[in-house]
């Protein structure tokens, strides 16, 4: 998977978050090893409220 909209261990922009435009970011799925029914996306939210971390 890539994207456009983050770099590996970046930040989403504010065109991605709640308080700001709270747009997808474009995600890219190629390659997918044969048999492959679905794929599945963790994001950890590092300056969620709750500590140490959020996972979505």
């Amino acid at each position: 998977m890539t994207s456009p909209d983050i770099e590996n261990g970046g930040k989403f922009s504010n065109d991605h978050i709640k308080d700001g435009g709270n747009l997808p970011p474009q995600l890219d799925w190629t390659d997918p090893p044969d048999g492959t029914q679905s794929f599945a996306l963790m994001i950890e939210d590092l300056d969620a409220p709750s500590a140490p971390a959020f996972s979505h």
